[in-house]
Order: C-alpha cells, then structure tokens, then sequence
C-alpha cells in the first residue's frame, strides 16, 4: 500500500459498496430508490474518504 493509487481505489470501493448497500436497504425499508441510492453514495464516499486520509 505504498503506492496513491490505492486511496483512489478505496474511495471508489466506499462509493460501490455505499450504493449497493443503499440499494438494498431501500426495498428493506420502503424509501425511494433515489434517496437510497445518494445516501448510500454519500456514505460511502465518505467512508473511502476517511479511511484513506485514516491511513496515510
């Protein structure tokens, strides 16, 4: 991991998993797609984000 390519991958690992998940959860709980979606992405970046800053 010494490499900067791997933060870039983390993010958009944190950005797929966020948007499948919030897929999921959307029929789980009944909310539009939409926001299931963007809020799912949103977490997700932020989660790549964080790790990748997290572990310089």
């Amino acid at each position: 991991m010494d490499s900067p390519e791997w933060k870039d991958c983390i993010i958009c690992f944190g950005l797929i998993a966020g948007t499948t998940l919030g897929v999921i959860l959307s029929f789980f709980f009944h909310i539009q797609l939409t926001y299931g979606i963007a809020s799912g992405a949103m977490l997700g970046y932020v989660g790549g984000l964080a790790t990748s800053i997290w572990k310089k």
